[in-house]
């Protein structure tokens, strides 16, 4: 590759974190958009979760397991790729919660156990994202990977209080 070209890709993948960021943490109504399907995607995820837990596992469902912890792998990777801190991500339970979800989603094919009511800690995500609409109303739902409660409090005006 030629100089130039590089500088093309790192301006490439520039804009594509500014556009993860702000779908993320924007208040577009395409960030809504984004964050409320992201809610659902949860909700759908809890829901598959405790449906499928009593089942005996089939080459379907650890397809569909595979899957869904690839989709949550995507959501934690971009969630750490936009972070400004990626320690204080690490540290928050709905993160760790995640971790151990995608943990128990990949490994479920190479152990014997079967870890299938770990993943209910996904119900943590959800709670946290009706928590932020609820304290900070819908403009300020968000998933902000670099936003805490009190800087969600000093950005927003009292009108979105």
């Amino acid at each position: 590759m030629v100089p130039g070209e590089i500088l093309w890709h790192v301006a490439q993948m520039e804009e594509l974190q500014r556009t993860i960021r702000v779908l993320y943490i924007g208040q577009s109504q395409r960030a809504r958009r984004f964050r409320y399907g992201l809610i659902v995607f949860d909700a759908f995820t809890i829901v598959y979760f405790i449906a499928t837990a009593p089942l005996p596992t089939t080459p379907v469902t650890a397809a569909l397991n595979t899957g869904l912890g690839l989709l949550i792998v995507l959501d934690l990777a971009a969630r750490f790729w936009i972070s400004d801190n990626l320690r204080r991500e690490l540290t928050r339970i709905y993160t760790l919660a995640d971790l151990v979800v995608v943990a128990s989603l990949l490994l479920a094919p190479l152990v014997t156990e079967n870890f299938a009511f770990l993943r209910v800690l996904r119900g943590l995500r959800l709670i946290h994202a009706i928590t932020c609409c609820v304290t900070f109303g819908a403009k300020a739902c968000t998933f902000a990977a670099t936003k805490t409660r009190s800087s969600l409090r000093s950005t927003y005006s009292s009108s979105y209080l």
